[in-house]
């Protein structure tokens, strides 16, 4: 980001900082969301949440859009974890039956 974009030392953390905050503060909404629509259709918005996300990074020419970006990615993040996590846990416990 700092080669790249030209983003100060800050400016970095606050990025990184903010994506994270977002998924991880979020992660709970998008486990009650993919327990609502289903954890395939959660997943799946998820995946295009971050792919607008992705664009909105690319697009981005000044550091509130780069900085909203980042924070779309996390939206989606807190989607598709949750939803991907019991879609996992829901393989590893239909293995266990028929094994």
């Amino acid at each position: 980001m700092r080669n790249d974009f030209g983003l100060s030392a800050m400016a970095i953390g606050i990025v990184l900082g903010a994506r994270t905050f977002v998924q991880q503060g979020l992660f709970l909404l998008g486990g009650a969301l993919a327990d609502h629509w289903g954890a395939r259709e959660s997943m799946i918005t998820g995946c295009l949440v971050r792919i607008s996300g992705f664009l909105l990074l690319a697009w981005a020419a000044d550091f509130p859009m780069f900085l909203f970006g980042a924070v779309v990615t996390g939206i989606g993040g807190a989607l598709f974890s949750p939803a991907m996590q019991s879609l996992v846990a829901t393989a590893a416990e239909g293995s266990k039956t028929t094994g």
